[in-house]
């Protein structure tokens, strides 16, 4: 089967920055792919910024929650997926935005991956902040990415090794089965890439075709985020809870989910050590 892409974008008062996400997905050079806006209730003129690239682009189509109601990012992103045709969804978020090169990239890397069902691309942060710190991180992301490429990096994530939505592809069947309901929402993406993780490699694309537009209305910035500790111990006792039920009967059924099973084991004695 050949891979296709579903780019999902979700939009919130970013009226200042979505016309140039939206048209650096236009501008890329590969043209097999869909794009599935969701607009959380934006209050400012976002909705009409991205209904004149609808109206030009058939292949970008546009989505609200009812009575255009602001939701929040975990039911936007799980309308978009009510929405994607793609087996494989990647993110752009509405204030980031792509190099042209992005889906042929992620398409090349495919081809000779094809056991690749979670990928992360090199990304090149555009600081606009105050704070500095963002371009160190980014830059150990992409290190620590690159070293682990094709492992299992579940152990290692005590802090989100993962800084953007928008450097993500993830096979659709893998992020259907997430639990969206985050601990803390600003810590949904660690919550995700925690549970995809636990059972799945990823894989590093080296190209550098995210760009990660940090400023000082950012969400995370504006998210007044909290001690990381407090969640990881939290969601430690949720992975647990919801991975000993499978182990029983998937230990039973055949010699792949005895493999899987094992893995599982394995990661859930990284979470019973809990947090240092």
């Amino acid at each position: 089967m050949k891979n296709f892409l579903s780019v999902i974008v979700t939009s919130y008062n970013y009226e200042q920055y979505i016309a140039q996400t939206l048209q650096t997905l236009v501008d890329q050079t590969c043209s097999d792919f869909e794009v599935v806006v969701v607009d959380d209730g934006s209050k400012d003129n976002s909705v009409s910024v991205i209904r004149q690239f609808a109206t030009k682009c058939p292949y970008i189509r546009l989505f609200q929650h009812p009575e255009g109601e602001n939701r929040g990012l975990s039911a936007s992103i799980l309308l978009a997926l009510e929405h994607c045709k793609g087996n494989f969804v990647a993110f752009c978020e509405s204030d980031d935005y792509w190099n042209q090169n992005h889906v042929k990239s992620l398409y090349n890397f495919m081809e000779t991956h094809q056991d690749a069902k979670v990928l992360f691309n090199r990304i090149s942060c555009i600081n606009l902040s105050n704070n500095s710190q963002y371009d160190t991180y980014v830059e150990s992301s992409n290190q620590f990415l690159q070293q682990h490429t094709g492992m299992n990096i579940f152990k290692f994530l005590t802090q989100n090794q993962m800084p953007t939505f928008s450097s993500a592809c993830i096979a659709k069947d893998i992020l259907q089965g997430c639990d969206f309901n985050s601990l803390y929402s600003p810590y949904l993406d660690f919550w995700l890439w925690r549970q995809i993780c636990l059972t799945n490699p990823v894989f590093f694309v080296p190209d550098c075709v995210t760009y990660w537009r940090k400023h000082n209305i950012s969400y995370d910035m504006t998210a007044h985020v909290q001690d990381i500790r407090p969640f990881l111990i939290a969601s430690n006792d949720l992975l647990i809870k919801q991975y000993c039920r499978c182990i029983p009967w998937k230990l039973k059924l055949c010699r792949f989910w005895t493999k899987k099973s094992r893995l599982i084991q394995q990661q859930i004695g990284y979470l019973l050590k809990g947090i240092p």
